[in-house]
């Protein structure tokens, strides 16, 4: 789908709508959403970096030392919603961008499936009675996993039988946290007897060649609860289409 300019966003619709439909592989179709979404961005000035700004501030009210400004900026979203009969499984895929901490996932996600249901209504029947699928279990099946040449955990949060909460993270997608030298003998003293709430995982695909992050995250006191639920992943540095379906693929493997 074509872009739209930076001026058109304010007035483009915020609901998503349907702007392609893509036939893939066998029977398996894939839905594009477009839709304009907004954020606040903030920034500070303090009264001994921006003298200027903050006499003029005095000029209207006057005793403070920091003047906190925001700013509506626009963007345009593509979300996608891709159809796998085969697999048994509806795909959701949420177009956020750096920032995406400003929008909530799960009600975005509702409101594609709402949006789908409008152009098509064989998704009903789909939904009915029916839980996303649970992600959780992967992040310890990942963790545990030895001897894949396409992954590397870059980043983990985890809890010790002790309680104690840590995290590592590694400089370099070309790294596996698991094969550090602190992680890894922390790990072995322990006797591997650790928590994972979270992993980022550096994926480099072999057939076809292709690259992708995916981040399964929860927080630690979700994942020491009894039957933790992660519904949601976000996926990165994927450049195509395929790319994208592997990561899917490979996260389902691990489950």
């Amino acid at each position: 789908p074509l872009a739209l300019a930076e001026a058109d966003l304010m007035a483009a619709p915020t609901d998503q709508t349907l702007c392609e439909i893509r036939a893939l592989n066998g029977d398996d179709v894939q839905l594009v959403f477009c839709s304009s979404r907004s954020f606040e961005e903030s920034f500070t000035l303090e009264r001994n970096t921006s003298p200027a700004v903050m006499a003029a501030v005095d000029q209207a009210v006057q005793g403070y030392d920091r003047l906190v400004a925001y700013k509506q900026q626009w963007i345009q979203a593509f979300d996608v919603i891709t159809f796998r009969p085969s697999l048994d499984r509806v795909e959701i895929a949420l177009d956020l961008n750096s920032r995406g901490a400003s929008f909530d996932g799960s009600a975005l996600s509702l409101k594609l499936l709402a949006a789908t249901k409008q152009v098509l209504s064989a998704i009903a029947p789909i939904y009915t009675g029916q839980l996303p699928m649970n992600l959780f279990p992967a992040i310890g099946e990942i963790y545990k996993s030895r001897g894949s040449s396409e992954l590397n955990i870059i980043d983990a949060n985890f809890r010790t039988p002790s309680g104690a909460i840590n995290r590592g993270k590694m400089p370099s997608t070309e790294e596996d946290l698991r094969e550090e030298p602190f992680h890894k003998s922390g790990a072995e003293a322990v006797k591997k007897e650790i928590r994972v709430g979270g992993i980022v995982v550096a994926w480099t695909f072999k057939y076809p060649p292709g690259k992708a992050k995916t981040k399964l995250w929860t927080r630690l006191s979700v994942a020491a609860g009894k039957d933790p639920m992660l519904t949601d992943m976000e996926l990165s540095d994927a450049s195509r289409d395929g790319d994208v379906a592997q990561a899917c693929t490979k996260i389902v493997k691990y489950l």
